[in-house]
């Protein structure tokens, strides 16, 4: 299922889900948190497959960089920005795994300065704490 869903391939997942429903309702969420999803997939498996855990699965997007399932994830299936969100992008941008873009988001989402500033402040990440200020 990981191979299927990571090569994105709908027709291969269509016959999983078929001939062996049991092992995929069992491993769909699994798969959906923590699979390299492309947005078509995760949309696949959320849509049509009833995969839940889209709160795990923007975390998920967090760590590999998928901005579109990231913004996916807010927009179409209304996960909220708590704190788990917040310090994951601010851990993975000081890191230099992500861009600016992901707290950029946070900040047009509604997150407020303080917190993107609190957790910036927790992983020493001044190219945050210095983007915050163009935004006041």
């Amino acid at each position: 299922m990981v191979e299927a869903a990571r090569g994105n391939q709908p027709l291969v997942m269509t016959f999983i889900r078929d001939e062996y429903n049991d092992e995929f309702v069992k491993n769909i969420n699994s798969v959906f948190t923590n699979a390299i999803l492309s947005v078509d997939m995760a949309v696949m498996f959320h849509d049509e497959f009833g995969a839940t855990g889209v709160e795990d699965c923007m975390v998920n997007a967090i760590t590999q960089d998928n901005y579109d399932l990231f913004v996916l994830c807010h927009d179409a299936w209304g996960v909220e920005c708590n704190d788990r969100i917040v310090k994951g992008v601010v851990r993975s941008h000081c890191q230099e795994l992500l861009n600016m873009a992901y707290v950029d988001k946070l900040h047009e989402w509604g997150v407020s300065t303080d917190r993107i500033v609190e957790s910036a402040h927790t992983y020493g990440d001044e190219a945050i704490i210095n983007r915050t200020k163009e935004w006041a």
